[in-house]
């Protein structure tokens, strides 16, 4: 094992240790996928959209996987960078928390006082603990659990080092599906999916694969044809149940049972960690700098995108009606546009105000 002491572990992340394009790609992915989710979600529960809900079913059934994959890339990431050191887990957890927490508090209460106009405020400290939990907007949940497993991931990392076997992220795959099933409440609120041992299998497949992560690329590299061939055919059917469950000229079809997620994430996880070390192995530079920059900016993308949905959804109130893919097209191009753009002018920003402090403190 090699030690590592406190300023070792607080020093910036050089590009040698820390690049790889096919986590970038990846990170990427997720990152489209989350918007694909969210301006799809609206064409399937919405009366009268029958005529485009497969085509929009089978969008958001694709992209469905986007947490999973994010927590995926995360366990992965954070096992390239300390497997085989000692964690100072005092700074390690001051440092991710720096990176998401302060942003994680501003939007929760952002979302709470604008988007909901503070009607939840008259419910006191149930509002208060709601909004801490992610309930101020939809997507806010998958940051609660990153940040849970941040505060495991020394244990899990030293778990899985002392026992590096392929059942043990099949054990946390179970206890996360056990979990769910549970309806643990929080006054109106039910908070089981904010448990990070919900989604701990994801994570804990991320360190199994991080901790051998040239042969995991290899071997998907080798399984890629049928990894795609089981992506869409699980992809395809998921898709149908999907369409089914919400359409009311059919029956639910009740595909895979109450697994259809986790199956179809695992799947995903696999080809497209796949397809992402295919990607890199081309070596586009053009096309890797682009995807690096929406994986830098994907925290960024991530909190901004749903104010921009509703932007868009008030914006398209006041214009003529035009058909559902043409809304559709228009405001993913819109959200996912304006959101880079936000990020990129928040990136400029913070390095003007970096550089500034810099010159004052003599560095």
């Amino acid at each position: 094992m090699v030690e590592l002491d406190k300023q070792e572990l607080s020093r910036p992340v050089t590009a040698v240790e820390n690049k790889d394009h096919c986590l970038d790609h990846l990170r990427a992915a997720a990152c489209l996928m989350v918007v694909v989710i969210h301006t799809t979600s609206r064409y399937l529960v919405e009366p009268g959209r029958e005529a485009y809900r497969l085509l929009f079913a089978g969008l958001n059934t694709f992209a469905g996987s986007a947490v999973a994959l994010f927590i995926f890339i995360s366990g992965v990431a954070l096992t390239l960078r300390y497997h085989q050191k000692t964690l100072g887990f005092t700074t390690f957890l001051r440092r991710r928390m720096n990176k998401i927490l302060p942003s994680y508090l501003f939007w929760a209460f952002f979302y709470l006082w604008m988007v909901n106009r503070g009607m939840w405020i008259k419910d006191g400290l149930s509002t208060l603990g709601a909004a801490l939990l992610g309930f101020s907007m939809y997507h806010l949940y998958y940051i609660v659990i990153i940040l849970q497993l941040y505060l495991l991931f020394p244990l899990l990392l030293r778990l899985h080092e002392k026992l590096p076997y392929v059942w043990l992220p099949l054990l946390f795959v179970l206890l996360g599906v056990w979990t769910e099933k549970q309806a643990v409440m929080l006054g109106p609120w039910r908070i089981t999916d904010r448990f990070c041992l919900t989604y701990g299998g994801y994570f804990s497949l991320g360190i199994f694969a991080g901790m051998r992560w040239a042969r995991w690329r290899e071997l998907l590299g080798k399984l890629r044809p049928g990894l795609l061939a089981l992506w869409v055919g699980i992809g395809s059917a998921a898709a149908l149940q999907v369409f089914t469950q919400f359409s009311p000229r059919y029956e639910d079809l009740g595909v895979f049972g109450g697994y259809r997620y986790l199956i179809f994430a695992v799947a995903s996880i696999l080809y497209l960690s796949s397809a992402a070390d295919w990607f890199d192995l081309r070596g586009w530079v053009g096309l890797n700098h682009r995807l690096e920059r929406i994986s830098r900016q994907s925290l960024d993308i991530y909190f901004v995108h749903p104010l921009l949905l509703v932007l868009m959804d008030r914006i398209w109130g006041r214009i003529p009606a035009a058909h559902d893919p043409v809304r559709f097209i228009t405001t993913f191009v819109a959200v996912f546009g304006g959101a880079m753009l936000f990020a990129s002018m928040k990136e400029k920003i913070l390095k003007k105000v970096r550089t500034v402090k810099g010159v004052h403190c003599g560095i």
